[in-house]
């Protein structure tokens, strides 16, 4: 069970199991939790190794403006977890606030918290990232391409060190899928077979993979993995996601939209080779 960290009691209604090894960045202690005692449970781990306490997360609220995050946040993190991509388990939690004489109940994502050196640590290298780590880096690049994230940037990307990365993390999928426009309207992709990235010249939100993947091999592995997710997951998780503000209208359009994008990813990377500047192996795809 998570609890808001400032806001008092939260109960969580946990999808999954949420494990509490979080990554160290010392490489000799490669895992360590962030646990905090309850202080009306029990104090400490006993000998049966109960007890009770709490492990750090990131919270976010829905907003008007930002109707989709949950939804996306939902979606994207349950995809990335059937894959194996090292993206952090999630919690739907509440929180009761007080706004004059009533109680009203506010919704959280919550993220596992694993940066617990958040005011010292570095920001990734993503050069050093794609030499130690190409393959799962390609990865990121396909997931991200197939739930159409356009935001996929320093603040998001975690690894454990900037000169010799051997673990990354991915999050904050809240603007992929479901976009919104500035009064809250749902904004779809123009068509199905666009990349669905940052592809404005100069833009920091350029995807740090795009412009480093140097073989288009790297994709294929990726391709079996992203095209056997079944159509019963893709419908459940969407059906799931509901709850948390989407219509019937919006949840059929992600499951249309993801069972293309599943079946034709790869040709949809091939039709846009010209955004992979530095893989010069598309003939052997026949594609030259």
């Amino acid at each position: 069970m998570l609890r808001h960290p400032l806001r008092g009691a939260a109960r969580s209604r946990c999808f999954g199991i949420i494990k509490v090894l979080v990554m160290a960045r010392r490489k000799d202690h490669p895992f360590r939790a962030v646990f905090r005692e309850d202080q009306f449970g029990w104090a400490s781990i006993d000998d049966d190794a109960y007890g009770a306490g709490y492990v750090g997360a990131i919270h976010k609220r829905q907003y008007p403006e930002r109707p989709y995050r949950f939804a996306n946040e939902y979606i994207c993190g349950h995809i990335a977890h059937y894959l194996l991509l090292p993206c952090p388990p999630f919690a739907i939690t509440y929180f009761d606030s007080q706004e004059g004489i009533n109680i009203k109940r506010a919704f959280l994502f919550s993220s596992l918290d694993f940066d617990f050196e958040r005011d010292t640590f570095p920001p990734a290298d993503f050069d050093a990232c794609y030499k130690a780590r190409p393959d799962l880096c390609a990865g990121i690049l396909a997931f991200d391409i197939l739930v159409a994230n356009p935001d996929r940037v320093r603040r998001n990307i975690w690894c454990d060190d900037t000169v010799n990365p051997t673990r990354m993390f991915i999050f904050d999928h809240d603007v992929a899928l479901f976009r919104w426009q500035e009064d809250g309207a749902l904004r779809m992709l123009p068509t199905s077979d666009v990349l669905g990235l940052d592809l404005t010249d100069g833009s920091s939100n350029t995807h740090p993979f795009l412009k480093r993947i140097d073989s288009c091999a790297r994709f294929d592995g990726w391709y079996n993995k992203i095209g056997s997710l079944p159509r019963w997951f893709i419908r459940q998780i969407a059906r799931s996601a509901e709850q948390y503000g989407i219509t019937r209208t919006e949840s059929n359009w992600i499951v249309e939209l993801l069972e293309y994008r599943t079946r034709n990813l790869e040709t949809i990377i091939n039709s846009n080779r010209a955004e992979f500047p530095d893989v010069d192996d598309w003939k052997r795809k026949g594609l030259l």
